[in-house]
């Protein structure tokens, strides 16, 4: 699955800052939510949208760590299964109701599927 695949290579590159699927009952620190948005599939080459939040206690770790992200996403092209990776959108703004700062940052993917590729 493409989702624990980058779940996994984020939170190798991130070692120190927790990489999640959801958001957690109990938010604390610098943390990374990695979703599905949406997914297909074109001449079979699978293709994933991915939303990416980076949460922070200020705007200069939130930005910060929003760059390591970005940079990690980028070099997802390492991983054998994943062909093509392209950037979306990117936006900022403050969670007041849980006090954190937070950068959204949407990718797209077009990858095979390890138990498909030859």
């Amino acid at each position: 699955m493409i989702e624990v695949a980058l779940k996994n290579y984020l939170a190798e590159g991130l070692s120190t800052i927790p990489v999640l699927m959801e958001y957690p009952k109990t938010p604390s620190g610098k943390f990374v939510v990695l979703q599905l948005a949406d997914g297909g599939r074109i001449n079979h080459i699978d293709a994933a949208t991915f939303f990416v939040t980076i949460y922070a206690d200020s705007l200069y770790e939130a930005a910060s760590l929003k760059e390591n992200v970005k940079d990690l996403m980028f070099n997802a092209l390492q991983l054998s299964s994943i062909s093509s990776v392209s950037l979306g959108q990117e936006a900022a703004r403050t969670d007041t109701a849980n006090h954190k700062y937070t950068y959204s940052l949407t990718f797209n993917f077009y990858y095979y599927r390890e138990e498909t590729a030859i």
